[in-house]
C-alpha cells in the first residue's frame, strides 16, 4: 500500500521541479529541492518495495523493475546534473534545460509501466 503513496508523490515532485524549470526558463532552489526530495521518496519507495514486496530481493527479474532501477538511477543523475547546473550558470544551465524534459519522460515511462491494468 505505501507504493500508491509514495511513487505518485515522487513522480509529483519530479513533475513539478521540471515542469517549474521549464516554464520560468531558469533552474531555481526550490526546483532543486523538489528534485531531491523527488529522488529521496523514490529511493525509498524502491527500496521498500524490494524488501517487502520481492523478499530482498535487489535486482527485479521483471521489465517494469528493471526500468525502474534505470530510472531510479536517472533521477539521481538529474538530480546531481541540476545542482551542477545551478553552480555554473551559462551554457551548463542551457544544456540542462534543453535535456531535463527527456530525463523525466524517461522516468515517467518506468513509473507509468508499473500501474497495474
Amino acid at each position: 500500500m505505501f507504493e500508491a503513496i509514495m511513487f505518485p508523490s515522487a513522480a509529483v515532485l519530479y513533475a513539478w521541479a521540471i515542469i517549474g524549470e521549464h516554464v520560468q526558463k531558469e533552474l531555481r532552489r526550490w526546483s532543486l529541492r523538489m528534485f531531491c526530495c523527488a529522488v529521496a521518496i523514490d529511493a525509498s519507495a524502491t527500496l521498500l518495495v524490494c524488501i517487502v514486496r520481492t523478499g530482498v530481493s535487489v535486482w527485479p527479474a521483471t521489465l517494469h523493475g528493471q526500468l525502474g532501477y534505470a530510472a531510479l538511477a536517472i533521477m539521481m543523475i538529474h538530480a546531481i546534473w541540476a545542482y551542477r547546473a545551478y553552480a555554473r550558470s551559462g551554457d551548463a544551465l542551457a544544456r540542462f534545460h534543453r535535456w531535463s524534459p527527456w530525463a523525466g519522460m524517461l522516468w515517467l515511462a518506468a513509473f507509468v509501466s508499473g500501474i497495474p491494468r
